[in-house]
């Protein structure tokens, strides 16, 4: 298994806890299974159609995820060659970086101890 795998099964087990003590969730929205820390009694089927809504949730948003990443890979590059070669940058920097304009001043920091 590999990180992505591992994060993924990460990220579906936050959000079946958010669903489950919470209730945030359309379907689930103002119901909570969990009180002082127990797991309220719940059917097989329910604990199997809240682990199938975090699923399509994940995937869902992994989808949208990578659809962002692919649309802005190349601010996105450059903002980490930038990051390589300066390794402290401003905020207004990265946002500049990310938009192919200039940064107007990069200031060099060095680590004093």
């Amino acid at each position: 298994m590999h990180g992505a795998s591992i994060d993924l099964q990460h990220a579906a087990a936050k959000v079946e806890q958010f669903i489950m003590e919470y209730g945030t969730n359309d379907e689930y929205l103002h119901y909570s299974f969990i009180t002082n820390n127990e797991l309220l009694g719940i059917s097989d089927q329910m604990t199997d159609n809240i682990r199938k809504k975090c699923m399509e949730f994940v995937k869902k948003t992994y989808v949208e995820a990578e659809k962002l990443l692919k649309e802005h890979k190349d601010g996105i590059s450059r903002v980490a060659e930038l990051l390589m070669k300066e390794a402290i940058i401003s905020a207004k920097d990265a946002e500049m970086a990310f938009r192919n304009e200039k940064p107007k001043e990069i200031k060099q920091r060095v680590k004093t101890h």
